[in-house]
């Protein structure tokens, strides 16, 4: 993981940055055991949506752009393209 985001975001992602991040990251992961999917052609991306499963995510947030988007939906996990449409909140109604 060290690996791809430094590969993955070169321009901000130094080895201090890389390491707090991970740290914060595990602190607050959920573990999970991957479902078993075939709905992707890329084993990889199975594996993706097979954790997102399991942990009965709302989102799965992706850059990529060949198989996951084209799904969109899977049993309430909605796939949706980085950056990711706004993220609405409820608000209480203005003055």
């Amino acid at each position: 993981m060290r690996r791809v985001i430094r590969e993955k975001f070169p321009k901000v992602a130094n080895r201090v940055a890389v390491g707090r991040f991970l740290r914060r990251f595990r602190e607050a992961s959920l573990l999970v055991k991957p479902k078993r999917v075939h709905l992707s052609p890329d084993p990889d991306d199975n594996l993706i949506l097979g954790t997102a499963l399991a942990a009965q995510a709302n989102y799965l947030v992706t850059g990529d752009k060949d198989h996951l988007l084209s799904l969109k939906k899977v049993n309430g996990t909605r796939v949706v393209k980085y950056p990711p449409p706004r993220f609405s909140t409820p608000h209480p109604p203005g003055p």
